[in-house]
């Protein structure tokens, strides 16, 4: 009974052998479908299968790809092309081990086979086999894998870049707002700023000469968290080594201290790209669209930021003012690397800047007389709604890419207005016109009077701006390549503050004060609805204008608006699209 136990044990186990090592030669060939779809994908260049076979260069690859996989000790590889639509890779040992690549394109059903010299393909076909000899039950027993890599044009963009487009304003702007973001202070002028724009790093530099510790590049961004001070240390390191950015400029970088509560980021969450995709690894990033996307990252979520050392010139009627500012980071920007229909989107951001204005006293031509304006604050809100873009297109000359096309959807800014109410006073005692208009008013003449009537307002007057709301946004832009890469490409105008108005607000009071020759102090209400209430209230207003038109026009505008709808991308009615070097034909990807 023992003796038939154990050999009942030994067979079964000699069976789970001869099975484990099939097993284990299917998971080679599996591999070995994988790598070599992959790199022969990268061969089809958008040519026919005739062009392709006829090429020595396709053999030259697939004998390359095999061979590294599986270098031959006792023999060599040979490449057979007699069989229509197909090329076959045979060792020349045993066990021998195939590898047939043939041809799909895409239709809606998916991949279909194709074999034509004239059929365009889209993707490979690749099928292993090899067999094992088993050990224990004698005989050998067949092998076979297969795999589809599809061919897809992919390219790297993002909505909106700094550096694209980097000048003063945005560079007198950047430092209280990397400055907040970072936890620290930051110096650079624009000529800092505009070497920074015109340099560029990968992230294979940034691990492999930038010595960030991630592992590899395919893990820092896919997987991997790195501390801002750490990008920017590798940063700084890649670009002295290959000596494309001043010294100066690398100074004032290495100058930054990051705060130590500044959280780490991904950078999967900032530059998109799908796993197995490596366009993102070699792709260039631009420096300093990096670090200011790193920091706009490191920020979301946290609620009103301060702005520190925010200053704005402000024109001399508003001497005396202050000028505060805070910011919400809602959504980083983005800078997108895939195949067809890879989105990337803006920045939103909101910010929000108040002008202190102090008490102060201005003249009113119109009234012959001053007007006291109280303290106020008058408050601009800049909220920027994201735009999304969707790559569509990569259209290629033989194996080159001519231009991207891209879609641009929803690119609306968001609230973008100014707001505030003045409180005033004034007492004045009306000439000329104004005078008459009064009397005739009361119904009576200066000889019924023991002195001319005095005018008394009190009251506020709102202070508005806005930007007109677009519909929704959604069409395409096309870029041409390689001229177009790092330029900014997109549709619509600025975003752009309207008129400001400034006017009376329903509490304000207008009162006329007078006394008879005969008779006791009289005061009377003039109703807003009076014409006589606009005449007296319109110089007001009108003087006031003079005041606050110029922080609009003068000062919120060029300094804040257009600069950071610059820095985001956006625009009335589109928005940026700026392509990053290097668009390509024949990416890769297995799809099964």
């Amino acid at each position: 009974m023992l003796a038939a136990v154990v050999v009942l044990v030994v067979a079964i186990a000699a069976f789970a052998v001869d099975l484990g090592v099939q097993r284990v030669e299917r998971r080679d060939m599996q591999a070995l479908a994988d790598v070599v779809a992959m790199d022969m994908a990268r061969e089809l260049k958008g040519r026919s299968i005739g062009e392709i076979r006829e090429d020595e260069a396709w053999t030259s690859a697939l004998r390359s790809t095999v061979e590294r996989q599986l270098p031959t000790e006792n023999g060599s590889w040979s490449v057979d092309t007699g069989e229509p639509g197909a090329s076959v890779a045979t060792s020349v040992h045993y066990p021998e081990i195939r590898v047939k690549v043939t041809f799909a394109m895409q239709d809606d059903a998916g991949l279909v086979d194709v074999s034509g010299d004239d059929d365009l393909p889209e993707a490979v076909k690749v099928q292993t086999s090899s067999s094992v000899d088993f050990a224990f039950v004698g005989g050998a027993g067949g092998v076979s894998r297969q795999s589809y890599a599809l061919a897809q044009a992919t390219a790297c963009f993002r909505v909106g870049s700094l550096a694209a487009s980097v000048d003063s304003a945005q560079s007198a702007l950047l430092n209280p707002i990397l400055g907040a973001l970072l936890g620290s202070t930051v110096d650079l002028d624009l000529v800092h700023y505009q070497g920074l724009a015109n340099a560029s790093v990968t992230l294979t530099e940034l691990v492999e000469i930038g010595g960030l510790s991630a592992g590899s590049p395919e893990r820092l961004l896919h997987s991997g968290s790195v501390e801002i001070a750490d990008l920017i240390d590798a940063t700084i390191t890649v670009l002295d080594a290959r000596g494309l950015v001043d010294a100066q400029a690398l100074k004032r970088l290495g100058e930054i201290n990051v705060a130590a509560s500044t959280p780490p980021i991904r950078l999967g969450d900032l530059i998109k790209a799908a796993p197995g995709d490596d366009a993102a690894l070699d792709a260039d990033v631009n420096v300093l669209d990096l670090i200011s996307g790193a920091a706009f990252l490191s920020s979301r979520g946290r609620s009103a930021i301060g702005l520190n050392d925010f200053s704005l010139a402000l024109p001399d009627s508003l001497t005396g003012a202050t000028v505060s500012a805070d910011l919400d980071v809602i959504q980083a920007p983005q800078m997108a690397c895939g195949h067809l229909g890879t989105v990337a989107r803006t920045a939103q951001v909101v910010v929000r800047v108040n002008v202190q204005i102090p008490a102060r006293t201005i003249s009113v031509p119109g009234l012959a007389t001053s007007v006291t304006v109280k303290p106020a604050t008058i408050t601009l809100t800049v909220d920027l709604a994201g735009a999304e873009a969707r790559l569509l297109d990569v259209p290629c000359t033989q194996g080159d890419p001519t231009s991207m096309q891209v879609a641009v959807k929803s690119a609306v800014a968001g609230p973008v207005s100014v707001a505030g109410t003045l409180g005033f006073n004034v007492s004045s005692n009306p000439l000329g016109g104004l005078l008459d208009l009064l009397l005739g008013w009361l119904k009576l003449s200066l000889l019924d009077l023991l002195s001319a009537p005095t005018i008394v307002v009190e009251g506020n007057v709102g202070v508005g701006a806005s930007i007109p709301m677009p519909d929704a946004y959604n069409r395409s832009v096309s870029i041409p390549l390689p001229t177009g890469y790092g330029v900014r490409h997109g549709t619509g105008s600025g975003v752009l503050l309207s008129t400001p108005t400034i006017e009376a607000t329903s509490a304000t009071n207008v009162s006329i004060h007078y006394k008879r020759l005969f008779g006791s102090d009289r005061v009377v209400e003039v109703l807003n609805t009076e014409p006589l209430f606009d005449n007296i209230v319109s110089p007001v207003v009108s003087g006031l204008t003079s005041v606050l038109g110029p922080l609009v026009d003068d000062v919120l505008q060029p300094l804040i608006v257009e600069p950071l709808s610059k820095l985001l991308g956006l625009q009335l009615g589109g928005a940026d699209i700026v392509a990053v070097p290097d668009a390509r034909c024949a990416s890769p990807r297995l799809i099964r």
